[in-house]
């Protein structure tokens, strides 16, 4: 009989992120899936309802602005158990 474990798990864990820039003091992080899901519900909102391209639209230009003014990033962050060790 074979016995499958759960893969050991890895202490340093990288999460990926995209940043939006807004100004010098804020951003918004946030996760690449979580975005994907977003502008695919703004996109099926679109085509069942057309009156909602009124809100949709402007939001995809705004992407598409941030993105050509770089004011975009990916960003991984690298969580790991930082311990202190004193010698």
């Amino acid at each position: 009989m074979i016995i499958l474990d759960k893969p050991p798990q890895l202490k340093n864990k990288s999460n990926k992120y995209i940043v939006f820039v807004l100004n010098d003091h804020y951003d918004v992080k946030i996760r690449p899936m979580i975005f994907g899901g977003f502008v695919s519900v703004m996109a099926l909102a679109t085509v069942l309802i057309p009156y909602i391209a009124l809100l949709t639209v402007p939001t995809y230009l705004a992407i598409l602005f941030a993105v050509v003014s770089e004011k975009v990033d990916i960003v991984n962050e690298v969580e790991s158990d930082s311990h202190n060790e004193s010698e």
